[in-house]
């Protein structure tokens, strides 16, 4: 694609994996909780209280990886971005 560069790739890669494994974490995290509160294990409240911040550091993680691939191919995103004005006369 014209105008896509390495370095715009590369910044989306590497938050995405960072992403990828916040996610893959938070998954285990879950489904350890709800293991736990099957077999009525007591000490799972902490888990609860860590997978609500998790969850909230890996939901910016996401939007920071979608910004960054969004400049990939929404040229209006990148800081270079000049805009058009179209005049009806």
């Amino acid at each position: 694609m014209p105008g896509v560069t390495k370095a715009l790739i590369h910044a989306h890669e590497d938050p995405a994996f960072y992403a990828l494994i916040g996610v893959i974490a938070l998954g285990l995290l879950s489904a350890f909780i709800l293991w736990s509160k099957r077999n009525a294990a007591v000490w799972s409240g902490w888990a609860i209280y860590t997978a609500l911040v998790l969850s909230l550091i890996v939901g910016g993680l996401l939007g920071y990886t979608a910004s960054e691939g969004g400049k990939i191919s929404h040229e209006e995103v990148s800081p270079e971005f000049k805009a058009v004005t179209v005049s009806n006369r």
